[in-house]
């Protein structure tokens, strides 16, 4: 995999990768990550189609796709966290 740039988009980290012919846009923001793969059909074959692929309205998009990923997070450690600790200590009277 070859990475071919790096750009930001409203705090979006994007990172446009080339592998077997194929594009990859990864999104980072938050310890979350989006990749979409392009098919060389597609129409984005190329870095520059990958910059212009992210439009206002792709990005605002994907913000809320972030969003809900972080709160679904959240929801599943908070469960996770609150199981684990009743079964750290014994119950004693």
């Amino acid at each position: 995999m070859r990475i071919l740039g790096e750009f930001d988009r409203a705090g979006i980290k994007c990172t446009v990768m080339n592998m077997n012919g194929k594009i990859s846009l990864k999104l980072e923001k938050n310890l979350l990550e989006q990749i979409y793969k392009f098919r060389d059909s597609s129409g984005v074959q190329k870095y520059e189609d990958a910059v212009n692929f992210t439009s206002e309205a792709f990005i605002s998009s994907a913000e809320q796709i972030f969003e809900n990923m972080a709160q679904l997070r959240g929801q599943h450690l908070e469960k996770l966290n609150s199981s684990n600790s009743s079964e750290a200590f014994d119950y004693i009277v």
